[in-house]
């Protein structure tokens, strides 16, 4: 019974994966098909700039990201964030209506990139230009973008992991097929990429399982240990790395000083190891310090020894990100330039992934029959009540949290599920309402 249970989630989320990977090679209604034949040569794009699902998810991501930071930074938006899970639909509603709008407007501007393509021997890609063609590609593309949010959360709810990662996860393994060499000299290279793959993603792993802990008191005089985040600082401060690492080429071409402000790739290598360990120690005051506990757990005050052991964490988790992702420039540098196989943060991703699978198999397996008890969008609050359930004898899982402690409330579109089984889901629904005031 509980083996049928599970292959059917399996199928049915591998079955909705490949309906969205499809997506991505239905062309748009109303162009040239000779046209279409000709694009990658003619336009140096693939089939994802003219298919239905052109959009991708970047207009949820997008919007989500923005009502995030509105309710964070602004009078009203802390209110309904602490309001509690009423307020916390309430600003989903609003991020997915924001997130149409967003859509709206790169549909419409696809649209208008569409119409201006033609190939060198005068063919354009849209033979009848004008608000009809407009019209129906921008409804085609947002209808997609809907369908691709609701395939996603249908299987968050039915079948196995949270959907929205497991497209994440998807792109990349696509992305390693299609990039990958195909002469026999360059699979020998790759395979330094492969080896490097599997040593980072055996160090990432293991630091995701185990964390830090601390222990927190709480209103009601009790005392709970938490786990710390695996990554306090997130892998968001490689990322701004890379991208600062990019300014000079950015000013260079805008000044047009012919190469001056051009870094060589040594200079690249060095400031990425300089810049990324300054950007993590920053970033951990925005996501993991003692405030920011406080502030994530109202009512909670984190014990002494949290200063101590947060510190230690972040010196080893800071350590693994910055020689992971010197390693991988190293490889793109030097072995796999001519490639576009995906890079260290893509590897993050796709372990904290695995391992989220991994913990929801063994729960399922643990527990015939699941419920879910609530939606959570806050790292600290979901290892909190992992924590409390627990301290309850209250098997749980909080599905997503390792890939969404990689990015905080900066990937507020990738909820955390708290699962429990079916039997014991009225005793843990008693105690969130007694933790509501502290759910923000």
């Amino acid at each position: 019974m509980r083996g049928n249970s599970l292959f059917t989630k399996v199928a049915l989320t591998v079955a909705i994966l490949i309906v969205s990977q499809l997506a991505w090679h239905v062309p748009l209604p109303l162009l040239d098909p000779e046209v279409l034949r000709q694009m990658p040569e003619t336009f140096g794009h693939g089939w994802e700039v003219w298919s239905i699902g052109a959009l991708g998810l970047t207009p949820f991501v997008s919007g989500f990201l923005l009502v995030e930071l509105y309710s964070l930074l602004t009078p009203w938006g802390r209110r309904v964030r602490r309001s509690g899970f009423d307020g916390r639909r309430r600003l989903n509603k609003g991020a997915f209506g924001l997130s149409l709008l967003i859509g709206l407007a790169q549909a419409a501007a696809v649209t208008v990139s569409l119409e201006n393509m033609v190939t060198s021997g005068g063919l354009a890609l849209v033979p009848d230009p004008g608000f009809p063609f407009r019209l129906l590609a921008v409804a085609t593309m947002l209808a997609a973008l809907v369908a691709q949010f609701v395939l996603c959360n249908v299987i968050t709810a039915r079948g196995i992991g949270n959907g929205f990662c497991l497209l994440v996860l998807a792109d990349i393994v696509l992305a390693v097929v299609v990039g990958w060499p195909s002469s026999t000299f360059a699979r020998d290279k790759a395979g330094f990429y492969l080896f490097t793959c599997l040593v980072a993603g055996a160090i990432f792993a293991r630091l995701l399982k185990t964390p830090g802990t601390y222990r927190v008191s709480v209103l009601t005089h009790e005392t709970e240990q938490i786990e710390y985040p695996a990554f306090p600082q997130g892998v968001v401060p490689i990322g701004w790395a890379y991208k600062v690492l990019v300014i000079p080429i950015w000013l260079d071409a805008m000044l047009g000083s012919d190469g001056l402000l051009f870094l060589s790739q040594e200079a690249r290598l060095v400031g990425l190891a300089v810049v990324a360990p300054v950007l993590c120690f920053a970033s951990v005051h925005l996501f993991s310090s003692r405030k920011r506990v406080e502030t994530n757990l109202p009512g909670a005050l984190p014990e002494a020894e949290f200063e101590e052991m947060s510190k230690r964490r972040l010196h080893l988790t800071t350590a693994a990100l910055v020689v992971s992702a010197v390693a991988f420039a190293v490889l793109e540098i030097y072995l796999l330039s001519e490639y576009r196989l995906p890079g260290f943060l893509s590897l993050a991703m796709t372990v904290a992934i695995g391992v989220d699978l991994f913990d929801e198999w063994r729960f399922r397996q643990r527990n015939v029959a699941v419920a879910e008890l609530c939606e959570l969008d806050n790292v600290h609050l979901g290892l909190f009540v992992e924590a409390g359930l627990r301290h309850r004898d209250i098997d749980c899982l909080v599905k997503a949290r390792h890939f969404r402690g990689l990015f905080f409330f900066l990937r507020p579109l990738y909820k955390m599920n708290v699962l429990v089984p079916a039997d014991r889901l009225d005793e843990a629904r008693e105690w969130i309402e007694e933790i509501h005031p502290r759910i923000v």
